[in-house]
């Protein structure tokens, strides 16, 4: 057997090919990209001094080759590169997710971590709700998480339907709608209309409506729609009481207490009432049958009279750093004297 005989050139390039790919691999296990890159540089060096000296002296097939590997040796370092950048900017995702960084990487890079981050920019989408998942699903719905993102979208949007199917007023479909996208409304819209010609289209049915629900802007929207209405009394009551509910509520200061002047048998009591506090006062009584709102000007005495029994009093001025105050307190017949002023505790820090 000829021991010298030389190896054939096909052979000899799929031998130097798998060599080289050898050596890439080890050095990207080691060094990851960089190593690969660094691998692949060496082979393009090398391979690109022996393509010279070919050329120089007679060109072969091997020479044909060589040029064949150094290709797939420049496009390995391209290939490397990418990833390196993908995966340096898939790192930064990981640790700081946002649905715009997820958009701006899918965008940047078509294949390398793009599953990963349809996954990170899913849970992102979830968490910022049913808009966000709808985006999602409409930009990517041929993927497995764009078809989950439009089934968690459908999901919300059913139990917002549900929510303002129950409560069935005016403006929880009116929430509705701009709780979800376009697609969702189905008939929320006409069931909003029916709603509110059912509870605000008359009178009465406006009336029961304010009652019912027990909040300010209720009883506002009935005085809105019917400020001459047969029930305008008990909706400015209604505003009064839920006035002193809330200041009663989120106030710790006391009121000063009225001072009784004189007494007599009637069912009027007389409140005389002194603004020293710097600013505009206004003074609400919330009673039982009876509910009354006093402005004084300052500097003023004012005198108003109230039906007796007990109240709950509350006083706000018009300086919106002071807070409102409250006290409870019952009146019989007679005349009473109460002055206001400010206190510093009673003064709100920005």
């Amino acid at each position: 057997m000829n021991k010298n005989r030389k190896m054939d050139p096909l052979a000899e390039q799929i031998y130097r090919i798998c060599v080289m790919s050898a050596i890439a691999a080890v050095a990207g296990f080691i060094w990851g990209a960089n190593g690969v890159m660094i691998a692949l540089a060496i082979n393009v060096v090398m391979l690109g001094v022996e393509i010279v000296i070919e050329i120089l002296s007679k060109p072969t097939k091997k020479t044909i080759g060589h040029i064949v590997i150094t290709a797939l040796c420049v496009v390995g370092i391209f290939v490397s590169s990418a990833y390196k950048r993908a995966k340096k900017e898939y790192d930064a995702i990981v640790n700081y997710t946002s649905t715009l960084a997820c958009e701006e990487f899918l965008n940047n890079h078509t294949h390398l971590f793009r599953g990963r981050v349809l996954d990170l920019y899913l849970d992102c989408a979830t968490e910022k709700g049913i808009f966000e998942l709808d985006k999602f699903a409409e930009k990517y719905p041929h993927t497995t998480q764009g078809k989950d993102a439009a089934d968690r979208a459908t999901q919300i949007a059913d139990e917002f339907y549900k929510q303002a199917e129950q409560a069935d007023y005016t403006d929880s479909w009116e929430r509705y709608c701009y709780q979800v996208p376009d697609k969702y409304l189905a008939d929320a819209k006409e069931r909003a209309e029916r709603a509110e010609l059912r509870d605000w289209g008359t009178d009465d049915a406006a009336w029961k409506t304010a009652q019912k629900r027990d909040e300010l802007k209720y009883y506002e929207k009935y005085l809105d729609k019917y400020p001459d209405g047969a029930h305008r009394k008990g909706a400015k009551k209604g505003i009064i009481d839920i006035r002193v509910r809330n200041i009663k509520a989120n106030s710790k200061a006391i009121l000063p207490s009225a001072t009784m002047i004189s007494s007599n048998n009637s069912t009027i009591a007389t409140q005389r009432i002194t603004n020293n506090t710097g600013y505009t006062l206004t003074v609400l009584y919330s009673g039982k049958k009876q509910s009354y709102e006093f402005t004084i000007e300052n500097k003023q005495t004012r005198t108003f009279n109230i039906s007796t029994g007990s109240y709950h009093i509350a006083a706000t001025v018009s300086n919106p750093c002071i807070g409102g105050s409250y006290r409870q307190e019952e009146f019989s017949g007679g005349v009473y004297s109460t002055l206001y002023f400010v206190k510093q505790e009673s003064v709100i820090k920005p």
